[in-house]
């Protein structure tokens, strides 16, 4: 319905099918739902729906090991921190997400995520951004898979904002030269997009810790529910968004082991057993 142009229908048979998917207690199709409510909903600009969205759907996705929908996922994640202004998040998500597709052979995830890759490919290396896309235009001419209506206004404005930066000829250069590239060359060309937009952004903002976990300030007079403390509400919106306990440690500056016992007196303290059980919670009350 979406790619007919009517994302009210579009939005109602997701919705339909997210219902019907949790009454027969059907995690992946739950979690699929998620993910694509939070892509349309993000094309519609429906602010922080589609965050919650991607949320839940990735801490289901996480539990499952579902290698396929946790990239899809995290690549919406990252879209989401791009619009945000928040570039350190959106490369770090699409490294991993791009590692992940390629890893399980998702060729047309694949393709979306370097798609993506080159939004952050104006840091001094445009370049690389046009080859990327000549490379993505020639897998998806071999795989016969359309750009997605709620991903191609963005690219529309990436295409034209590189061709301004380098100039016509020398962009429809490189995107010829790009057409060229083995897939491999191509994912390697991405990576480095996203580890140079990841580390110009740290050094811009050295701390590095990511926005949800800075979201609970310490001394906030708000008390949280259920008797969390601020840090178990800190750890607690990044396990919403799919962060592993070492993920945790690393965005929280403490040990693995900490992290992992702050997740467990969260279990505890919400009388859940799982991450997506606890993401779900968080959602619902507006932690997440």
């Amino acid at each position: 319905a979406f790619e007919r142009g009517d994302a009210v229908q579009a939005l109602a048979l997701l919705e339909t099918s997210l219902e019907m998917f949790r009454e027969i207690g059907d995690p992946e199709g739950t979690a699929l739902v998620l993910m694509r409510l939070g892509w349309l909903e993000r094309s519609q600009g429906h602010g922080a729906t589609e965050t919650k969205r991607f949320m839940e759907g990735m801490a289901i996705a996480r539990e499952r090991r579902l290698s396929s929908l946790i990239a899809w996922t995290q690549l919406g994640q990252g879209a989401v921190a791009l619009d945000r202004g928040n570039v350190a998040d959106a490369a770090r998500a699409w490294r991993e997400s791009l590692a992940l597709a390629a890893g399980v052979q998702d060729h047309v995830a694949t393709a979306t995520i370097l798609d993506w890759s080159a939004h952050l490919a104006f840091a001094g290396n445009a370049a690389a951004g046009a080859r990327v896309i000549g490379a993505v235009c020639a897998l998806r001419d071999t795989l016969e898979v359309p750009k997605q209506a709620s991903m191609r206004a963005s690219h529309e404005r990436l295409y034209d904002a590189l061709q301004a930066t380098l100039g016509t000829g020398e962009y429809t250069s490189h995107v010829r030269s790009g057409a060229d590239l083995s897939l491999d060359a191509a994912i390697a060309e991405a990576n480095e997009i996203l580890s140079l937009a990841m580390s110009r952004a740290q050094a811009e903002s050295p701390i590095g810790v990511h926005e949800a976990s800075r979201s609970a300030q310490p001394g906030s007079p708000t008390k949280a529910p259920a008797g969390l403390s601020s840090r178990e509400v800190e750890v607690l919106r990044l396990v919403a968004q799919g962060y592993s306990d070492q993920d945790i440690a690393t965005a929280l500056f403490i040990s693995r082991r900490t992290a992992s016992t702050h997740v467990q007196h969260i279990f505890n303290k919400l009388g859940v057993s799982s991450r997506a059980a606890a993401a779900a919670w968080a959602v619902h009350n507006g932690l997440a």
